[in-house]
């Protein structure tokens, strides 16, 4: 268990595990890893314990033969022998072997007197096993034939032990290659190669992500050149939220996070974030779409704070709780995400598993409110004055804040913009209490207002 990345083998031992219905006493060889045992979303590590039958082995090496009265044995690193054609008489002292000098040699062929004759050794070690065959044979009757038996036995060896680490090593690459490749495409992206392609490739969910993220990026560069076009005010207020849709270092962030956690055996919790990943920005396109129902809204928050919740693991929880009256009622896109980032960053990275961030929709006399209140650090009144103020110097000083850039001015405008100067947005925060900001829009059920 101290060294889980190895295949351990053992030396020729009785089988005493299960007892043999004729009382036979079944002479193995012992082949042991460690392993991964899953039960539901719970995984502790366990050992596999794999007996080979020694009568296999004996079989084996009694077909080799060599020339004369040569004769072939297989020893361990330390030179216990592990199987030898004469191994009852050695065990009784009546034969003697040089196995332990066998055990200092290299691969290679020796020369060597043992009781006063010489003869040959021909050394080869096995693979990932650290055995070593050991090929004896009187001089000068050694011949390539024999030498072709020999590499015969080793091949099969090296073969059967090869293929069980080549085929660790590929399941390990299969998953791990293709987020590592999604995510320098998207590295790529945001040093600035925005002609790029995004790697599309893996398994269904990879290939789910990188499709989402390709139209995300084809989308963004399609907008761009559109609202360049518009109104300057339109114009900033929608590459803002295009900005929103993709923040780089939030994905880079957690595509690292997933590499991570397949490297380290957390498969589960990696499709978990892959998953709501994707879901994430699925939403943030919408088709085009910028109005888009409260439940979608919601939705795409979710997903973003299940991939912070396990970035930042027990700093915060959250809440989010939207009665059936608001579900299908319209709003903006991507106006309650920048909030809740900037409520996790300002607040929840400070905390230490007390933070809690709680959304809430509601609905009274004909408006639609939605609510995001954290219990981080709070701020001084100045402090929220100056967050919705307007003029070069806000925009100089919401564009060094830590988040998502877009800041709660923007959220602003870009409700303003949609459904009037009497919709908007509101702080309360005292020090030390937290923060609670809510969006105020019009009730208007989905469906019935434009989509411009």
């Amino acid at each position: 268990m101290e060294r889980t990345e190895n295949l351990h083998f053992g030396i020729p031992a009785v089988q005493n595990l299960f007892v043999d219905a004729e009382h036979n006493y079944k002479w193995v060889i012992s082949l042991s890893c460690a392993v991964e045992l899953t039960r539901g979303k719970d995984t502790q590590l366990g050992v596999l314990l794999i007996d080979l039958k020694y009568s296999a082995l004996a079989s084996l090496f009694s077909s080799v033969k060599l020339s004369g009265s040569g004769y072939v044995y297989l020893i361990d690193g330390d030179g216990v022998l592990i199987y030898h054609p004469e191994r009852s008489l050695i065990a009784s002292g009546l034969v003697t072997e040089g196995n332990q000098t066998a055990a200092a040699y290299r691969d290679g062929i020796y020369t060597q007197t043992w009781n006063g004759e010489k003869r040959s050794i021909i050394v080869r070690g096995v693979g990932y096993t650290g055995w070593k065959v050991v090929g004896v044979v009187d001089q000068p009757g050694f011949t390539m034939g024999s030498s072709q038996d020999l590499l015969f036995v080793l091949v099969i060896f090296c073969a059967y032990f090869e293929l069980l680490i080549f085929m660790n090593v590929l399941l390990s690459k299969k998953l791990t290659d293709p987020i590592q490749k999604l995510k320098e495409s998207v590295g790529r992206v945001e040093e600035g190669g925005e002609s790029l392609p995004i790697y599309v490739g893996g398994t269904s969910e990879t290939r789910e992500l990188g499709t989402a993220v390709q139209g995300m990026v084809d989308r963004m560069r399609q907008l761009t050149e559109d609202m360049v076009r518009e109104h300057e005010q339109k114009q900033k207020s929608e590459l803002n939220a295009l900005q929103a849709q993709i923040n780089p270092h939030f994905l880079y962030n957690t595509l690292d996070i997933i590499v991570w956690m397949i490297e380290n055996g957390q498969r589960e919790d990696a499709v978990r974030v892959v998953t709501a990943l994707a879901r994430f920005f699925r939403i943030s396109l919408s088709k085009g779409r910028n109005i888009i129902p409260v439940k979608d809204e919601l939705e795409h928050v979710r997903n973003y704070l299940l991939i912070q919740e396990m970035r930042y693991k027990n700093k915060f929880r959250y809440r989010i709780d939207c009665p059936a009256e608001a579900e299908n009622l319209s709003t903006i896109k991507l106006v309650v995400q920048p909030i809740v980032e900037n409520a996790i960053y300002h607040s929840m990275d400070f905390m230490d598993g007390d933070g809690l961030i709680e959304i809430r929709a509601g609905v009274s006399d004909g408006a639609l409110s939605i609510t995001v209140a954290d219990n981080g650090l709070g701020m001084t009144q100045d402090v929220v004055e100056s967050l919705l103020t307007t003029g070069p110097e806000s925009n100089r000083r919401d564009s060094t804040k830590k988040g998502s850039g877009i800041g709660l001015k923007n959220v602003q405008e870009r409700i303003r913009l949609y459904f009037g100067p009497q919709y908007g947005v509101s702080i309360q925060s005292e020090p030390d209490e937290g923060t609670t900001v809510t969006l105020h829009l019009p009730a208007v059920p989905y469906g019935e207002m434009e989509d411009t």
